[in-house]
This record gives structure tokens, sequence and C-alpha cells, in this order.
């Protein structure tokens, strides 16, 4: 039996542009250690959002490297980490640690297609 919350949320995504949807559905940001969290998370939240926006061309049309995407961002979950950063270096560190973890699974499936 599916449960209604869930088509109700299937729904909704299906009328959100795919980078909106990614962006809400991440884990919300920590202030842990964040000397002035209010501001801080504002200013962290904008500041992934934006790195978001500037790799989605990149890696919108690939589904594993949406996935890589979503996976790395999931890792950063510190508002401080985003606040500490510029965008710039935000967004290249996120770029690095995406490649690295497609490289990382193709490796995996060529492994694996070498065993079959």
């Amino acid at each position: 039996m599916e449960n209604p919350m869930e088509k109700r949320e299937e729904k909704v995504l299906q009328r959100e542009q795919p980078v909106e949807a990614l962006i809400r559905h991440l884990p919300r940001l920590s202030t842990e250690r964040c000397p002035c969290p209010s501001v801080n998370l504002a200013r962290a939240s904008f500041n992934r959002e934006q790195v978001i926006k500037t790799l989605w061309p990149e890696y919108g049309a690939d589904a594993k490297a949406v996935e890589a995407l979503v996976v790395v961002l999931s890792c950063h979950t510190q508002a401080i980490w985003w606040c500490q950063h510029t965008r710039i270096v935000a967004t290249t560190l996120i770029r690095q640690y995406v490649s690295r973890l497609l490289e990382c699974r193709q490796v995996a499936e060529n492994r694996e297609g070498a065993g079959s």
C-alpha cells in the first residue's frame, strides 16, 4: 500500500524544476559551532544554493552525476563550512569531490564488468 504523503511529494517534485527539488530535499544545514547561527544559516543556505545553481548545468543531465552531487552536498551539512569558503572555492571543492566520487564509481563498475 502506497503512502499518500509520498504520492503528494512525487506530484510536487514533478511540478518543480529539478534543481529546486534537489535544493529542497537536501539535509538541513546545522548551526553547530556557528558564532552567529541565524546570520550564518541564512548566508550558508544562500551560498549552498548558489553553488548548486552554478554546478547544475554541468551535472543536471547526467543522473549519476546528480546522484554524486547529492551525496557530496549531503556530506556538507555544517553551515559554518559554507560560510568559511567563498562561493568560488566551495564550487571548486564540490566539483572536485563529485569528480572523485564519479571516478570511484566508474572504477567499481569496471571491476564488476570485468568480474562477470
